[in-house]
């Protein structure tokens, strides 16, 4: 179709937002420029993330609000006078080499003898009950070809990584793991992870890393030149680590990712009888069944009339891929729409949506095209909101590469729905 869109939102190319896109989003965060590199900044700042090792773009970066509750985690150093701990005569060097954020703040450690927990350690306390919790930090060799042991809140569960080869290990007193892993964080540099559940308010909790020759341990070999860098320590509640948050001297929380379209702005662009919805979008690895994920959504503004929606997973919609919309607030009695099984995290998924009355359509990934010729349209819509539910809640926990708005919606031919006709401008 020669249709042109009234929006083309293409995030992951122009890495800017449209000034009709209304953004807001509270206290310090980060993201990987182009460069590769760990860009820390302030509130209300929108990030386009980039892989860190391929450089590829990935987009417009929507997370959920996390709490950092390792407060000097920039530098991990113990010039903070108790706050980090050696360990059995471990050594630490400030300013020791070049960060993940370009900055020459990477603290050396090293192990001063031969022996078994040969480390760093820092004892502090976290709010809350029982609940998942993600120690993570940024390692890189240097010197060190064996193993290092990460440890949970809890300070006796491990998981081993060796940060001379990118490898991931086995884990030690593991009963309360729930994942680990190491991720490429590039020119030399890993983030490894450790999610736990844990019951924080049952006293001290810990992060310790000891150095290893082997995996599965914690005894080393002193040779003096066997060393390991650190950088950017964070402890957050959630089953998966987060966007890294800075801190110095205090907690410090990322708010979640605000972005709408409202007013005239709004009401200039859409078409309150038919229009299209292409998206392309991924979440993170770790999203768990149950999380509320949402792609975008168009309603009245009090979220009782929704016009689109589409979400990624939802635990009252069996974690699929869903698109729907809904009148009076009967989203359980849906107007239109169909669900698939949601593919691999982390892989971008397209779906076109088309709505019009008695003429419903969506498409996923460019397969099949599932109509619905009896659904009714909404009307009086006023706001656009990306990323998330209305008032910033369930947010999309990943990035939004484009998204397309057509004013128009050209149903697909009932003779072979596995071809859709929706506008296509990927």
């Amino acid at each position: 179709p020669n249709i042109r869109p009234l929006l083309d939102f293409n995030f992951a190319a122009t890495k800017k937002l449209d000034p009709r896109l209304e953004y807001q989003r509270s206290g310090p965060a980060s993201f990987v420029n182009e460069f590769g590199k760990v860009v820390l900044v302030g509130g209300n700042t929108p990030r386009f993330d980039h892989d860190p090792v391929t450089r590829e773009s990935k987009g417009f970066l929507i997370e959920e609000s996390r709490t950092n509750y390792a407060v000097y985690s920039t530098t991990v150093s113990n010039e903070y006078g108790s706050y980090y701990n050696m360990i059995n005569g471990a050594v630490l060097v400030n300013n020791a080499g070049v960060a993940p954020d370009g900055t020459n703040t990477a603290t050396k450690m090293y192990p001063a003898s031969s022996g078994a927990a040969r480390g760093i350690e820092d004892i502090y306390s976290l709010p809350g009950s029982s609940a998942s919790w993600t120690t993570s930090i940024y390692v890189k060799a240097a010197g060190h070809t064996g193993w290092i042991g990460l440890y949970g809140v809890n300070g006796s569960a491990i998981a081993h990584f060796n940060p001379s080869t990118g490898t991931k290990g086995g884990t030690t007193s593991g009963g309360a793991i729930t994942d680990y892993d190491i991720i490429d964080a590039g020119n030399g540099w890993y983030r490894i992870y450790i999610t736990m559940t844990e019951n924080p308010s049952s006293g001290n909790e810990y992060f310790y890393i000891y150095f290893a020759d082997a995996n599965n341990s914690v005894t080393v070999t002193h040779s003096g030149t066997n060393c390991i860098l650190m950088w950017g320590l964070q402890v957050e509640q959630g089953t998966f680590p987060t966007s890294y948050i800075p801190t110095n001297g205090s907690t410090a929380t990322r708010g979640v990712d605000l972005c709408q379209i409202t007013g005239e702005d709004f009401s200039d662009f859409y078409n309150q009888s038919e229009g299209t919805i292409v998206s392309e979008h991924s979440i993170a690895t770790g999203v768990a069944s149950g999380d509320n994920t949402y792609v975008y959504q168009v309603d009245d503004g009090n979220d009782l009339n929704v016009a689109f929606r589409l979400l990624d997973h939802n635990s009252a919609h069996g974690d699929v891929l869903r698109t729907y919309g809904f009148l009076s607030n009967n989203w359980s009695s849906t107007l239109y729409g169909t669900q698939t099984s949601t593919p691999d995290h982390d892989s971008f998924l397209k779906v076109a949506v088309g709505i019009k009355k008695d003429d419903f359509g969506v498409n996923f990934f460019g397969g099949t095209t599932y109509t619905d010729t009896s659904g009714d349209i909404n009307v009086d819509m006023t706001q656009l909101t990306i990323g998330n539910h209305r008032g910033g809640t369930a947010p999309l926990q990943g990035y939004l590469r484009r998204f397309i708005y057509c004013l128009l919606y050209t149903s697909p031919s009932p003779r072979d729905l596995s071809t859709s006709r929706m506008p296509s401008y990927a």
